[in-house]
């Protein structure tokens, strides 16, 4: 005698069963794959932030450390002349006959102009990342430095009967007044060295945050 085996029917609340736990996992694999990409894009964003904050703080940093930008360097000469009455060593203020001393000095000297960054304030420094801009407002130049070529100064002096030769101490005396600094001073102004540096200033500037992908503006105060 043959036992035919008839299959069960699967019950109809298994299969929802299976279904729900199927829609389930797509869920949370939907959630998931959601989560990676929200926490990926707040890293990017974080980092790009962060990096862009960086950036700003290098560059207001970068420049403030610079603490001066010489900009301009000129040659100039300058002369002095003048006279004056010693007696045995005392200076006097008459002219006695035999006491008197004419000198005429040529002085060449080298002038440095430039912007003193040590004056910028976070004010003055604004920087645009999603724009890629940088304004700047600079100092006006200024003279950084002066100094004396001391090895090309010409001395011409005339003493009197009663006078020594002027000592290299008198000399350097007379080449420390105001008035020869002063002179110094004027001459390289007057020959535009104070605008030669604004513009070097500018182009220095420029030239530089260009290179790291920023349009400049700058302007003076």
């Amino acid at each position: 005698m043959n036992t035919q085996l008839t299959p069960e029917p699967i019950a109809e609340s298994s299969l929802l069963n299976l279904k729900n736990n199927n829609q389930k996992k797509i869920y949370y694999l939907i959630g998931f794959i959601i989560l990676i990409i929200i926490i990926n894009g707040w890293t990017w964003w974080n980092f790009h932030n962060e990096k862009s904050i960086s950036e700003t703080d290098s560059i207001i940093t970068g420049i403030k450390e610079l603490a001066s930008l010489s900009t301009a360097q000129m040659y100039v000469m300058t002369t002095i002349e003048g006279q004056d009455n010693r007696f045995f060593g005392v200076d006097i203020s008459f002219d006695l006959p035999g006491t008197r001393r004419l000198y005429f000095f040529v002085v060449p000297a080298q002038v440095t102009a430039g912007i003193d960054l040590q004056q910028l304030s976070e004010n003055d420094i604004k920087v645009d990342q999603k724009e890629r801009i940088v304004e700047i407002v600079l100092p006006l130049p200024e003279i950084l430095n002066k100094s004396l070529d001391l090895e090309r100064v010409k001395v011409y002096t005339q003493e009197g009967l009663l006078r020594d030769k002027t000592s290299i101490k008198e000399g350097l005396d007379l080449l420390n007044q105001t008035q020869v600094q002063d002179s110094i001073l004027k001459e390289a102004i007057n020959a535009g060295i104070l605008k030669i540096a604004e513009i070097n200033a500018e182009k220095t500037i420029r030239g530089f945050y260009e290179k790291l992908g920023y349009d400049v503006f700058i302007r003076f105060k």
